[in-house]
């Protein structure tokens, strides 16, 4: 289709959007003090933040704001191997998931886990972790796409769930004219246009912050050195 191959030649193939795998910092025993939020990195995780490269930056309504581990959970690889267990999209989506499949769900569990904005439906956009978040669950959504035909024989473009509204499948995506929102179950886009990095895994977890536990055969982060900046209380 003509729009595809717009967008197609409007690839910048240097640029890359990086997903947090929360499943890394809940290997921790205390992932509060994941390296993750400290200032080289998403900055202080309590209250407002102060460090890092989004030190005081401001959304509409005030600075951002956070308190880690305050409330929810991160991802863990139960949840994610519990979705791995599923054939059909509507058993990993409302309204139709039971709780222990349901991606939609669970994927809500970090947005409290940070607090501050991104613990709210209409504010979460503001702070920047919203789209490391939801590159993670987009990288979930894509492990299923792959499992639900490779695993189970389902053609993931006939998967689509029964919807209505905005989630109607012939209803066109938002920002993206020419596609509607069933094209978001077909190959195309990981085939020609972007893909996704694997999750660290042992025994090379690929990065200086993150090591590998032989004992549980898990890649963990480092531990943060807590500083007089991140003004938790």
């Amino acid at each position: 289709m003509e729009s595809s191959r717009k967008h197609y030649e409007e690839i910048d193939g240097q640029v890359s959007l990086p997903y947090w795998d929360s499943t890394l910092d809940n290997n921790m025993e205390n992932p509060e003090n994941t390296i993750l939020f400290s200032p080289g990195f998403l900055e202080n995780g309590g209250r407002q933040v102060i460090s890092g490269p989004f030190a005081n930056w401001v959304t509409p309504i005030g600075p951002i704001t956070r308190n880690i581990s305050g409330e929810g959970m991160l991802f863990n690889k139960e949840h994610i191997r519990m979705i791995m267990t599923r054939c059909r999209a509507r058993d990993i989506t409302r309204p139709t998931a039971l709780d222990e499949f349901n991606l939609d769900l669970i994927h809500g569990a970090p947005h409290r886990w940070v607090g501050g904005q991104m613990s709210g439906l209409n504010t979460a956009a503001h702070d920047p972790v919203f789209f490391l978040h939801h590159a993670f669950v987009d990288y979930i959504w894509e492990m299923f796409r792959n499992h639900h035909f490779f695993n189970c024989a389902v053609k993931p473009s006939l998967n689509y769930p029964e919807a209505t509204g905005q989630h109607a499948p012939e209803r066109p995506m938002d920002g993206l004219p020419g596609y509607v929102n069933n094209d978001g179950y077909q190959s195309f886009w990981t085939q020609n246009w972007y893909r996704y990095e694997r999750a660290p895994t042992c025994p090379d977890c690929g990065s200086p912050y993150l090591t590998c536990d032989p004992v549980r055969d898990v890649c963990v982060p480092v531990e943060r050195t807590i500083v007089q900046t991140d003004n938790r209380k």
